[in-house]
C-alpha cells in the first residue's frame, strides 16, 4: 500500500520582529543617553564652579591669615618700645620663679628691700 504523499503546506513565519519596535528601543536608549549625558554634564560644571569660588575663598583667607601674621610680627617689635615707654625696665634674660622651693618669708623681705625701686607710672598719681 503505498500512500500518497500529503502536501504540507509551510507556513512562512517570519523569524523578525516588527522593526517598529527595534527602532522604537533605539530612540528610547538614544533619548535616556543624551538626557544622562545632559545631566553629567550639568553636574560635572556645578562642581566646576564650586571648586573655583572656594579655591578664591581659600586665597582670601591665605591672604587674611598672612595679613594677620605681618601685623602681629610688626606689633612683636614695637613691644620692647611700648613697654619702655610705660615704665617698664627691659632685661637681657627673663626671670623665672621656682615655686617648688620653699622660702623663708624674712628672706623675700630681705631681698624686696635690696632691689631698686620698680619706675612705676601709675604710683605717681
Amino acid at each position: 500500500m503505498s500512500r500518497s504523499p500529503r502536501k504540507v503546506r509551510v507556513a512562512h513565519v517570519s523569524r523578525r520582529a516588527h522593526p517598529m519596535i527595534f527602532f522604537s528601543v533605539a530612540i528610547i536608549f538614544l533619548l535616556g543617553s543624551m538626557l544622562g549625558s545632559l545631566f553629567m554634564r550639568t553636574a560635572m560644571v556645578q562642581n566646576s564652579f564650586t571648586v573655583s569660588k572656594l579655591t578664591n575663598q581659600i586665597g582670601m583667607l591665605n591672604q587674611d591669615v598672612q595679613d594677620r601674621q605681618d601685623k602681629l610680627e610688626q606689633l612683636n617689635a614695637q613691644l620692647p618700645d611700648r613697654a619702655q615707654k610705660l615704665g617698664m625696665n627691659t632685661t637681657e634674660s627673663p626671670g623665672s620663679i621656682d615655686i617648688t622651693q620653699k622660702v623663708d618669708p624674712n628672706q623675700v623681705r630681705q631681698a624686696a628691700q635690696a632691689a631698686p625701686p620698680v619706675n612705676n607710672p601709675q604710683n605717681k598719681k
